[in-house]
């Protein structure tokens, strides 16, 4: 049975939300201590993960990622977001990544990275 399946099915999850149920999965995969939730407003919840790689092409080395997550278990979590990051090479970003203030990290500039494709 899938992990979300089996989620829903127990019984002591049935009245839970979602910013207490989406979570999880984030949780197992990167630890409990590496993210941090907060509820959006509107039943969904932004989720941050700390100290990522940001890849030896960014800098600086360690970076959060986010997202919002509204309708789990099948939410689109696109786009993602980091903090600024700049290019080792000195180029600059594709016009996918794009700087912006998010509402997982208020006062804070970050990069939204777009890499959805129109239909």
């Amino acid at each position: 049975m899938p992990f979300r399946e089996a989620l829903y099915r127990r019984k002591d999850c049935a009245h839970r939300s979602v910013s207490d149920l989406a979570p999880v999965q984030v949780r197992a995969h990167f630890g409990v201590d590496a993210v941090t939730t907060t509820p959006d407003g509107s039943g969904g919840v932004y989720v941050v993960v700390d100290d990522l790689s940001g890849g030896p092409a960014h800098t600086p080395a360690r970076t959060w990622l986010g997202f919002q997550i509204s309708a789990y278990p099948d939410a689109d979590i696109s786009p993602h977001f980091t903090e600024v990051l700049s290019r080792t090479d000195g180029q600059p970003h594709g016009q996918a990544i794009q700087s912006v203030t998010w509402h997982g990290r208020p006062g804070e500039t970050a990069l939204q990275i777009s890499r959805r494709q129109p239909p």
